[in-house]
């Protein structure tokens, strides 16, 4: 696989996106076999349960689903670890509402002018990135509906980057209110 950009990064988040998806149809399908096999011939009684769990394609589609399942929660966890952290540790939400296009600037300006320049300044450098991240995203759209895959590769390789810079300062942010 081609990393995207001059700095190739291990980590452009198309591997986890991937798994994700793949993971995610493998355990629709399984559902819905399961679903359908039940709702078709259900097994009368104990042995007949067995005798449709020692069969060998069913014993393998199990163990996929569960290996499925694990990857999918893995895969998850990982990459909601950093938003769910921001989320929970946050002193106060006026600060991402002040981000958000719906509230221009909220309650986030007023709160982190308490916490003196540092937070301020902090503050303020939130929205260059933020409006990079909106450019990139839709870089992205573009690029994928264009079909440009490499390229929109590389713009989703920059908002992950520009995610990770802004929770980190939101993080710092909060550091100070605490």
């Amino acid at each position: 696989m081609k990393t995207a950009g001059p700095n190739p990064s291990a980590h452009s988040g198309f591997t986890e996106w991937l798994l994700q998806r793949a993971t995610a149809l493998y355990l629709a399908g399984f559902l819905l076999y399961v679903l359908v096999r039940l709702a078709i011939d259900p097994p009368a009684d104990y042995s007949a349960w067995r005798a449709w769990f020692a069969y060998g394609p069913v014993r393998i589609a199990w163990a996929l689903a569960f290996a499925s399942l694990l990857i999918h929660a893995w895969t998850g966890s990982q990459e909601l670890a950093p938003m769910l952290e921001l989320l929970f540790h946050m002193q106060s939400r006026g600060w991402v509402q002040g981000l958000s296009e719906s509230r221009p600037y909220g309650d986030g300006p007023a709160e982190a002018a308490g916490l003196g320049d540092k937070g301020k300044a902090i503050f303020d450098s939130l929205f260059e990135p933020h409006q990079q991240f909106h450019e990139a995203s839709k870089l992205a759209l573009t690029q994928q509906q264009a079909g440009d895959a490499a390229a929109a590769r590389e713009a989703m390789t920059a908002m992950h980057k520009l995610s990770a810079l802004l929770v980190n300062r939101l993080l710092e942010l909060d550091g100070l209110a605490q």
